[in-house]
């Protein structure tokens, strides 16, 4: 996308956003969720958390361009997730 839009900060963003955007089914319809059923606080914290979060992932693709960072990161954080939904741990 850097290339198509000749910025890389740019693409970032707007992955960022994407990426927080992709991630709003499951912040609305799973019901472990703090904001399952609402519609306005799964957007703000799809666009808040899941975008920093992509801005985190597009930060450390920039520096090294390997997805295999982003792919452990990724695991990592989704396992803790699991975890804390489950209470295990």
């Amino acid at each position: 996308m850097s290339k198509v839009i000749k910025s890389e900060c740019k693409s970032i963003i707007i992955t960022s956003f994407l990426f927080g955007l992709y991630h709003l089914p499951n912040l609305f319809l799973n019901t472990s969720s703090q904001t399952h059923g609402n519609m306005a606080m799964s957007i703000i914290i799809a666009l808040t958390e899941q975008g920093f979060v992509g801005i985190l992932f597009g930060l450390i693709w920039a520096k090294t361009h390997n997805l295999s960072a982003c792919i452990f990161l990724h695991s990592f954080i989704d396992a803790f997730y699991i975890l804390s939904v489950l209470k295990i741990g």
